[in-house]
């Protein structure tokens, strides 16, 4: 497959309604993958995730590769974020109850990992 190919697939998988809003503050166009968690998260979120060095790539700025735009289309996206799952990693234990959004708040962002990992 094609990095046209690969981004094509990722623009479609965008499209869904979940996908539509940040994952985190519900702001309209999320344009960046926060790849730990392969939800779309908008600029200002981001930078969150970022603070706690959770790997995020801008959808129209980056390359992806073949297992990457995979796993973002198969095992991601911002509705599956949102269904309850245990937390096994330390960096996602740190994360949860720590994350604030500047724009949602600070509880809004805290409350939905806790909801996804708790």
């Amino acid at each position: 497959m094609s990095e046209a190919a690969f981004m094509k697939a990722l623009r479609e998988f965008q499209k869904e309604p979940d996908n539509k809003r940040c994952a985190d503050c519900k702001e309209r166009g999320p344009q960046y993958l926060c790849l730990n968690f392969n939800t779309f998260v908008c600029t200002t979120c981001s930078g969150v995730h970022r603070e706690f060095n959770f790997r995020v790539k801008g959808i129209s700025m980056s390359t992806f590769t073949g297992p990457e735009v995979e796993a973002i289309v198969k095992h991601g996206g911002n509705a599956k974020a949102r269904r309850p799952r245990s937390i096994r990693t330390p960096s996602a234990r740190r994360y949860v109850g720590s994350m604030a959004s500047p724009r949602a708040g600070p509880d809004v962002v805290d409350q939905r990992h806790q909801r996804s990992f708790g």
